[in-house]
């Protein structure tokens, strides 16, 4: 009998022990799993970082070279400035001013963004916003005053932006229908830019252009950062868009156009529920 009871206990502390084990590798995998979720988490934002930081080279891009252009014009005026009046001078020195503001001003916002910070975000009529970047993008670049066309919604509500960010995405997406519109051949270059409310009630600006298009199998390709159909581009445009909008709780869609083009729908959350709009 007490053979049997020692026999008895010493199986049960082996059942026991082995319990302990168990379970104390169980803890052990799971917290191997913390950390790497933690490091994968860290990785994460680490590579959204150096996205932005690469990003910064290809969105300061147009700022910058208006600054080039304004400082090249100023630098003519000045070797003609006997027979020109002071104020031209004057107005060329305040685009630079201007000019390297905005640029500064774009580094400073995306910084806050990698933060997902809300600083800087307002109240903004997005029919006001476009068209303002539409008059914007037609004095920076030379193109035919025909090539954009707007069809702008009527009394969309307003949505709660960081309205430099916002107008960034817009000027990207207007640069990259601009640059596809050059490679046709045999039609007449279009972009049209029309804003309206979809079935959830959302606003959305939507960037449509007639020119070479990319492949259907590229669409989501062309979000990928340093993915890129340019010879010259660095891929990161598209990628730091999307992330505005997602930042902004938003989305940014591309879309093949038939027969040939590209349709970039970018949405954005309206403050207030709209009346009506289920």
């Amino acid at each position: 009998m007490v053979i049997g009871a020692l026999a008895c206990g010493g199986v049960l502390w082996v059942v026991v022990a082995s319990r302990i084990r168990t379970l104390k590798e169980q803890r052990d995998t799971q917290q191997h799993l913390l950390t790497r979720v933690e490091e994968l988490s860290h990785a994460s934002r680490v590579n959204m970082l150096g996205d932005i930081v690469g990003a910064l080279s290809h969105e300061i891009n147009q700022p910058l070279t208006s600054v080039v252009n304004y400082a090249a014009a100023t630098s003519e005026t000045i070797k003609r400035l006997p027979a020109l009046p002071h104020g031209e001078v004057s107005s060329l020195l305040k685009g630079i001013e201007d000019e390297a503001f905005r640029a500064g001003e774009i580094i400073r916002r995306l910084r806050d963004m990698s933060k997902k910070t809300i600083k800087g975000r307002t109240l903004v009529d997005i029919n006001d916003l476009t068209q303002q970047t539409v008059i914007f993008y037609r004095a920076q670049f030379v193109c035919p005053q025909n090539l954009i066309t707007l069809n702008l919604a009527a009394s969309l509500p307003a949505v709660k932006v960081d309205a430099i960010q916002i107008q960034q995405v817009i000027l990207n997406l207007l640069n990259n229908a601009r640059e596809a519109t050059e490679e046709i051949d045999g039609r007449v270059p279009a972009i049209q830019i029309s804003t309206e409310l979809d079935a959830e009630g959302q606003v959305q600006v939507i960037v449509e252009d007639n020119g070479s298009g990319p492949e259907s199998k590229d669409l989501e390709l062309l979000f990928r950062s340093f993915y890129t159909t340019k010879e010259q581009g660095m891929g990161v445009g598209l990628a730091i868009c999307r992330l505005i909008a997602e930042v902004h709780s938003g989305s940014l869609q591309a879309e093949l156009v038939a027969p040939t083009g590209c349709r970039m729908r970018l949405t954005l959350p309206v403050e207030k529920p709209v009346a009506g709009v289920t």
